[in-house]
């Protein structure tokens, strides 16, 4: 019994941190129903993410298909390449939904009061960070 309410308390926890619900609609990304950022749709593979009150760019995104015609069926890799131009560095996220790389922007607090904090980018540089621009 003990086992089965410590696995269903481990299980909301995990609900609770990744479960954000995430939507884009009309150039606004929204979790969890709160506006979040707005989406400025260059093409269909370049989109700034900008403060939803200052329209400032907070990150210019690029989407990459290392194998647009192929590759093995079922295996995605086509990721997205982040410019901050605030902070002069670049990331690389592995994903090719918009909806789940704003997922993980909000996880690491990238966008807090329209702006990006330092210590929120130096976390999320160390993790997806590519390069820093000279």
């Amino acid at each position: 019994m003990k086992t089965c309410i410590a696995i269903l308390f481990l299980s909301m926890i995990n609900l609770a941190v990744f479960g954000q619900a995430v939507k884009i609609k009309k150039g606004v990304a929204s979790v969890d129903n709160v506006p979040y950022a707005s989406i400025d749709e260059k093409s269909p593979i370049e989109f700034n993410i900008k403060a939803l009150e200052t329209d400032s760019e907070l990150v210019f995104v690029q989407m990459f298909d290392p194998t647009p015609d192929g590759g093995l069926e079922g295996f995605d890799d086509r990721y997205f390449v982040l410019t901050f131009p605030d902070y002069d560095g670049e990331a690389e996220v592995k994903t090719s939904s918009r909806t789940e790389l704003i997922k993980i922007l909000y996880q690491y607090k990238m966008i807090v009061d329209n702006w990006i904090p330092e210590e929120s980018f130096k976390v999320f540089f160390a993790r997806y960070g590519r390069k820093e621009k000279k």
